[in-house]
Order: C-alpha cells, then sequence, then structure tokens
C-alpha cells in the first residue's frame, strides 16, 4: 500500500480499547485492546499498531487521529481528580455544597448526596459583584484575587474553577481573575465558567466549572502525551476527540475543556446507530450499546440523536436525577446502566443474585481473563453457558479459561444452593432484566411505543444479551451491523464536526433587541465557520441552526424549540421575526402539553446556535466474503430445557440473502451474536445480521 494514507479512530473503554483504521482506498482493519487505565495510551498504540500492521502501512501513513474516552468520567466516579480550588464572588462560596436544597428522595432518611469535588477550605470569595444585565456594581478586589492565588500555592492547589456571580452575561471580571492568576500561580491551570458553561443557574454553571478543573491536568496530560507518541512515531496529522454532543473538535480543544467529552464513547455508539439507521432506511431506532462495563440506551424516533442541555456525573444512586453533579452542557439525550461484560455479581442480604453496578474493568477483569480478578461477572457467565468460545474469543488472540469462571461462579452458587449452571443463567437473565426494565422507562419518559421501533445493537457483549432484551421489551426487530463489536469507535469516523454556542440572555421575547442578538449569534456564527475551516469543512457545507430556551413568564422552567431562521440583521424584519419565534414556540408548547397561553407573555433565557458539516458521510465497513467452515458448539437454551448442539456461523461468510432460524451463534472476531429459539436470521444488502423476533 505504497503511498496510501489512513484514518484511525479510538475508543478507551472501561474495559477494552476499540481501534478502527481505515484507508483512503477503504480497506479497513480492526483491533480490540484491553485497556490500560494506569496508561491509556499502551492500549491505543498496540491497537493502532495492530491495525496498521494488518493493512501495511506505517505511522507515516496516518493523516488524521479521531477519539473517544472513558478517562474525565473514570476520573469522576472514582474521585481521583486533581486537587481543586473554587474561587467565587464572596458570600457565595456554599454554593457547590447547598446545591438547590433538593431531596431527590423524599423519604430516605439516609439519603447521600455526592461530595463537592472541592472541599470546604478551598472554596475562596473574593469581593467583587456583576448585576444581571452585566453592569459592574462593585469593582473587583485585584488584591483579593492576589491573595487567593498566595492561598493556591501554599494549599498546592493544581487547578481552580472561577465561577463569579452572572458572569454568563458579562466575563470581564473572571478573565480579569484568570490574567492575575496566571501570573501570580502560572502552574495552576484556570477554568473560567463564562468560557465554559455561559448560562443562568449559578449552581449548575459552577458544578460545570469545577468538573472542568477536577478532570483538566489529567485531560491535558494525556493528549500531550498521547500526541508525543503519535509523533515519535511519525504522525504528523490532527488528532482530535468526540465531544458529549456527537460533535468532533481538535484535542487542543478538549486538553482544555474534558467536561465537553465526559460522554464521548456513548455519543461516538450513538452516531455509529444513527448512521446504521440511515443505511438499513431505518427512522426509528434505538441504539443499545453494551461493552464491559455498562450498556447505552439512546432513543431516535426521526433517526439522529436527540440533544440533552444537561446531565449528571457521578450520581450516587444511578437512576436518581439529583444525586449527581450537574454539567451543563450539551450531549447526547441517553441512558448509561451499569451492565456489562465486567459487571459482578453478587448475593444480597435477601439471598437473591444482583448484578451490577460495580464492574470488574479491565483490571483485574472478569475472572476467566486471568488477570487476579476473582468476582464472579457476567462474562464468566456467558463463557459457563456456551455463548463466547475460550479458544475463538478476539479471533484467539486473547486466552480465556472456563475453569476461572467456573470456580468464581461456583462462589456464587454455593450461598444461593444452585448448581454451577444455574447460577450462571440467573446472572445472565438478571442483567438482561436489568437492562429491558432500564430501557422501557426510559422510552416511556420519551413519549414513545418501543414495539415500533428497530434495535441497532453494538458493543462487544450486546450480541450475547440483544435478542432477549428486545423481546423483553416487546421489540421485534434488531439490527447488528458489521464489527458491531468495535461499533462506537466506528461511529468517530462518520460523526460530523461542529460546535454548540450558547447567548444566555434572560428576559422578554417582546423587549429582544434583535440587531444586538445577530451580532451576538453572528460572532458566534463565525467562530464556528473558523473551528470548521480548520478541519477542511467546505462553507457550503455549513449548516447553521437555532434554537431557544423558551417558557411563559412565571414559569420557573423552560422547554427548546428549534427555531426556523437566524436573526435578520434588518431592523424592518425584527418584529416578523420575533412572531415566527413566538409561533415555534406555542407549537411546541401545545404538542408538549396540549394547550397555550395566547394572553402570557413569552421569556427566552438561552440562544442556541449549532455549526456543523451537514454532508452525511457514506462510509462502510464492507469485509471480503471468507470461505469459513460452520462449526458447532453446546450452548444453554432454558426454552430446550438444557445444553443443545447449536450451529455456528463465522460472521465473514455469510453473503446478503443468507438466512436461518434460532437457535443458532453467529461469530466475529469481536463480538458474538445468540439467537435464541425464538428468532431468525439473516443478512441483508448492508452486510447486517438482522434478527427478527417471534
Amino acid at each position: 500500500m505504497d503511498g496510501a494514507r489512513v484514518t484511525v479512530a479510538f475508543d478507551t473503554g472501561g474495559t477494552f480499547t476499540d481501534v478502527v483504521v481505515v484507508s483512503d482506498d477503504l480497506r479497513f482493519a480492526f483491533a480490540k485492546e484491553l485497556s490500560t487505565p494506569r496508561a491509556p495510551a499502551d492500549a491505543i498504540l498496540a491497537g493502532v499498531a495492530r491495525g496498521l500492521e494488518s493493512l501495511g502501512v506505517g505511522f507515516a501513513a496516518v493523516q488524521a487521529v479521531r477519539g473517544a474516552t472513558t478517562m474525565i468520567t473514570n476520573a469522576l466516579i472514582e474521585a481521583k481528580g486533581v486537587r481543586t480550588a473554587l474561587l467565587t464572588t464572596a458570600g457565595f462560596a456554599d454554593v457547590l455544597e447547598m446545591r438547590r436544597e433538593h431531596r431527590y428522595d423524599n423519604y430516605d432518611l439516609q439519603l447521600e448526596l455526592p461530595e463537592p469535588y472541592v472541599p470546604r477550605h478551598l472554596r475562596f470569595g473574593v469581593a467583587e459583584r456583576i448585576d444581571h444585565a452585566g453592569n459592574v456594581l462593585e469593582p473587583l478586589d485585584e488584591r483579593g484575587v492576589l491573595a487567593t492565588a498566595e492561598q493556591l500555592r501554599a494549599n498546592d492547589v493544581e487547578a481552580v474553577a472561577v465561577c463569579l456571580l452572572h458572569s454568563y452575561r458579562e466575563g470581564g471580571h473572571e478573565r480579569r481573575v484568570a490574567e492575575i492568576l496566571r501570573e501570580a500561580a502560572p502552574d495552576v491551570a484556570v477554568t473560567l465558567s463564562s468560557e465554559i458553561a455561559p448560562e443562568i443557574r449559578e449552581y449548575e454553571r459552577m458544578s460545570t466549572a469545577v468538573i472542568n478543573a477536577y478532570t483538566q491536568p489529567i485531560m491535558a496530560q494525556h493528549v500531550a502525551e498521547l500526541t508525543e507518541l503519535l509523533r515519535a512515531r511519525g504522525f504528523t496529522g490532527e488528532l482530535t476527540f468526540m465531544l458529549s454532543s456527537g460533535r468532533t473538535r481538535a484535542g487542543e480543544f478538549v486538553a482544555e475543556r474534558p467536561a465537553y467529552a465526559l460522554e464521548s464513547g456513548p455519543a461516538a455508539g450513538a452516531m455509529a446507530a444513527s448512521h446504521v439507521g440511515r443505511r438499513a432506511g431505518r427512522r426509528r431506532i434505538i441504539s443499545f450499546d453494551m461493552g464491559g462495563t455498562t450498556a447505552k440506551v439512546c432513543v431516535m424516533p426521526d433517526g439522529v440523536p436527540a440533544i440533552a442541555r444537561s446531565f449528571e456525573a457521578a450520581r450516587t444512586r444511578r437512576f436518581h436525577v439529583g444525586s449527581g453533579h450537574p454539567v451543563r452542557l450539551p450531549t447526547v439525550d441517553l441512558l448509561e446502566v451499569g451492565a456489562g461484560g465486567g459487571s459482578i455479581a453478587r448475593v444480597d442480604e435477601l439471598g437473591l443474585i444482583q448484578v451490577g453496578p460495580e464492574s470488574a474493568g479491565a483490571e483485574p477483569g472478569p475472572a476467566c481473563y486471568g488477570n487476579g480478578g476473582v468476582e464472579p461477572t457476567v462474562t464468566d457467565a456467558n463463557l459457563l453457558l456456551g455463548y463466547l468460545d475460550s479458544k475463538s474469543f478476539l479471533g484467539g488472540d486473547m486466552q480465556i479459561s472456563v475453569d476461572a469462571s467456573r470456580a468464581a461462579i461456583e462462589r456464587i452458587a454455593h450461598r444461593v444452593e444452585m448448581d454451577t449452571v444455574t447460577a450462571a443463567w440467573w446472572i445472565h437473565s438478571a442483567v438482561n432484566g436489568n437492562m429491558a426494565r432500564a430501557l422501557r422507562v426510559h422510552v416511556a419518559e420519551r413519549g414513545v411505543d418501543a414495539r415500533r421501533f428497530t434495535l441497532v445493537s453494538f458493543g462487544g457483549a450486546a450480541g450475547l444479551h440483544v435478542a432477549r432484551v428486545a423481546h423483553e421489551v416487546g421489540i421485534r426487530e434488531v439490527i447488528c451491523p458489521p464489527r458491531a463489536g468495535v461499533a462506537s469507535a466506528f461511529g468517530l469516523l462518520v460523526a460530523p464536526p461542529g460546535i454548540d454556542a450558547v447567548v444566555s440572555r434572560p428576559g422578554l421575547l417582546a423587549a429582544v433587541d434583535v440587531a444586538a442578538l445577530a451580532g451576538d449569534l453572528g460572532a458566534a456564527l463565525a467562530e464556528g465557520q473558523g473551528v470548521l475551516d480548520r478541519m477542511d469543512v467546505p462553507r457550503e457545507a455549513i449548516a447553521p441552526s437555532l434554537a431557544a430556551d423558551m417558557r411563559y413568564r412565571g414559569q420557573a422552567m423552560e422547554i427548546e424549540v428549534a427555531l426556523p431562521a437566524l436573526p435578520p440583521p434588518e431592523p424592518g424584519l425584527a418584529e416578523r421575526w420575533l412572531g415566527d419565534v413566538r409561533a415555534a414556540f406555542e407549537r411546541r408548547y401545545e404538542r408538549l402539553y396540549g394547550r397555550t397561553f395566547s394572553h402570557l407573555e413569552v421569556e427566552v433565557v438561552n440562544w442556541r446556535l449549532a455549526v456543523v458539516d451537514s454532508r452525511e458521510s457514506s462510509l462502510w465497513v464492507d469485509d471480503p466474503i471468507e470461505d469459513v467452515p460452520q462449526g458447532s458448539r453446546e450452548i444453554y437454551l432454558p426454552e430446550l430445557q438444557g445444553f443443545v448442539d447449536v450451529a455456528v456461523q463465522w460472521r465473514n461468510a455469510l453473503a446478503p440473502g443468507w438466512e436461518s432460524s434460532g437457535p443458532a451463534v453467529i461469530q466475529e472476531r469481536e463480538s458474538t451474536v445468540i439467537v435464541p429459539p425464538f428468532a431468525a436470521a439473516r443478512i441483508d444488502d448492508a452486510r447486517n445480521l438482522v434478527l427478527t423476533l417471534a
């Protein structure tokens, strides 16, 4: 492949790091490596080297590297960020701990709230005040900022979040604080809330800034180290990362603003599922991504992921809103469940088998991996049930032990007085039930009927569970794309670059200064066009879209409304445009709540601009069909009262038009699909494996 150029995508997960390498003549190579949490770049580079070797090229042929990572999320969950301080307006240092004084469970007398990432003695107040309109009521006490800098040095602080009152409206004081701190304490990383999340609502903005500061040195070091290691191997292109919103941005951006990439891996998976759905001609899809640590679900009524404007990190109660740290940034609207191949099974106080959310991760991993893990996991159960083949796991590159799995599950089987196989089936069934219940609730909360949707399944562990999860929820069609085990990394190759900007100007819609708003949004649009220019996106492909957070006057919360056009710069068109905005709001409000209130005034809280590459990728995996003989093995099927010998088909031997009734096993290097007796399987024209459930 002399002269060939390739693009690399990697997704660092909690258990495995997935890598996809594609050449400019559309040849693919894939790798799946155990993640290396203490040195994430090691697994990335090992996977990249394996992929490049498969294509017969070196690192110098790599023109772009695109990444997703769980590093930031893990640092928050494990509370292993850097020593962080908070500087805020005097009198507001306790907002971070007071939160919104909301109890997410009114009847729990032992309510557990997450500990702030900044302890009380590292929260500092400084005299200053800007009002809601951006007027300076009290000048910034610069000597007080200098005194704080001395405190930062004395306490060995590595990062500081700055969140001053109403800085979303006017960030001048915050910028001056940053100048002083960077001069007086140059080794301390500074995060400004007015740059990270310039939106109204003090607590959410403060929490987002703190989370960014808490993880910024970690991500900055990772990006710098990975870039240096790639450069040392001859890479001269650009390193980019997936954001939680499904956009891609340069590594330098994520190094400074890691909070934007908290959900980068799940977002990449959702983008891959959307791409699969379009290729298959399906618009109503639900993505189901199950890896080694978690399962992720995303509902797409129109074939594209919905974008939420906030989410919570590191919840103390996984399904309880209010039990985590709020992050006020755009993210793909998805649900994560602590259900993956590494999820640990245990016996609860009632003597019942429970699974997750704790995971064995990559270190030590499931017992069968032989890395020191002894706890029984979902992967161990699947191996004992015959769903995984110890000799062909990861194409035979990784040896796993049936005996180690049996020993781990025997420990739990003894406690519940079951034989080992029955205990393994209970573990498998329990995790299926966890995922089905979570999926059912998530879909219902979005007001759609899951039975009218197609489930797009991917991730290393998904195929082992998806048919039974879908059957329990009532979904009749499942699509498993080619190379489903590394689909999230593939999603990085088809996701569009872009930026999301927000202008927070709370006030009555009728009083909006349309010319000033057009100027603010025009500046944001120019910034977005500049970002996409640097990513070689043609100007004619750049598509801006506008939305607004709106409510009736007097309401506490707002709804997001897509708007038909950007504000006109011409004064004569302002009134008509404002009328169109109100009409769009009332249409959206009526769809949600069944009525409108034409006599009430309307308020706008935020204006949101998205600037995105509108071109749809046509990239697709089309592995050559190989002549691989069919095999067989025994798998456990409760419908047939035990172990049954079933056909094992290798995925890359199946051509479009192939059909089979269950039970069967469909295997490829990175994943395996179990076709139960109540399902039929076929290969469609796009080489998807399609399951139809009775």
